[in-house]
């Protein structure tokens, strides 16, 4: 996991830990050691949010493609936003020097506000899952 997509993820936990947000993230590879990403990752906010999904329940459930791909659910299952975390990759190849629009935290922003979802969907970019 990139360091840029870490930090979202701590900015979204940090900016809105009073409203119990969950936040997991899934390993589908049996290759990867998740004690090994967790300190990688060397942040105590992300420890214990990282799960190996061998049978690609999650990916399966939600349809994923590609990852990475972010999802935000409600508490019912529903999805209410998913694609791209932000708009830094144009394609699997190309992005931009900076992220100028973060998806995810605009779409957490505006569900803790009552607000419709401005951007429900993204096409997320990146390798296929198999």
């Amino acid at each position: 996991m990139c360091s840029r997509i870490k930090h979202q993820l701590v900015t979204i936990l940090d900016n809105f830990e009073h409203y119990n947000i969950g936040l997991y993230i899934t390993v589908e590879s049996p290759k990867i050691d998740i004690t090994k990403l967790e300190e990688l990752l060397e942040n105590p906010k992300l420890k214990g949010l990282i799960f190996h999904d061998y049978e690609k329940l999650a990916s399966k459930y939600f349809k994923a493609s590609v990852t990475p791909e972010f999802f935000f659910v409600d508490n019912r299952g529903q999805i209410l936003c998913c694609g791209l975390i932000d708009n830094l990759y144009t394609n699997i190849v190309s992005h931009k020097s900076i992220a100028t629009q973060s998806y995810l935290s605009q779409a957490v922003n505006e569900w803790v506000k009552g607000k419709e979802i401005s951007i429900k969907r993204t096409q997320a970019i990146g390798c296929f899952i198999e």
